[in-house]
């Protein structure tokens, strides 16, 4: 009873520092730098104009609302998903 007991312990404390793990790697990925985005302009003019420049912007902060608004969601359901049941010591 005391090995199985333990092996639940171990294995809560396992799924535990997995998720700071993977926490942790998120926060280090988030850090590196992301890649820019590249200004569609026509291809006869030598500059990007102003307007396209701009579009370009609009379309990364669109892009990063909609990751963060997909991480947010993954987030809340991970909230849910994961409750670790742990065993109640007193009825030994």
């Amino acid at each position: 009873m005391k090995t199985a007991e333990e092996l639940d312990h171990l294995k809560a404390q396992n799924t535990i520092e997995r998720q700071k793990s993977t926490y942790l790697q998120m926060e280090i990925d988030s850090q590196k730098p992301q890649p820019r985005r590249k200004v569609v302009w026509h291809p006869q003019a030598r500059y990007p104009k102003p307007e396209e420049i701009w579009r370009a912007k609009e379309l990364k902060i669109e892009k990063e609302d909609r990751k963060r608004k997909r991480q947010a969601e993954k987030q809340e359901s991970r909230k849910k998903n994961d409750t670790i049941v742990v065993a109640d010591e007193s009825r030994s």
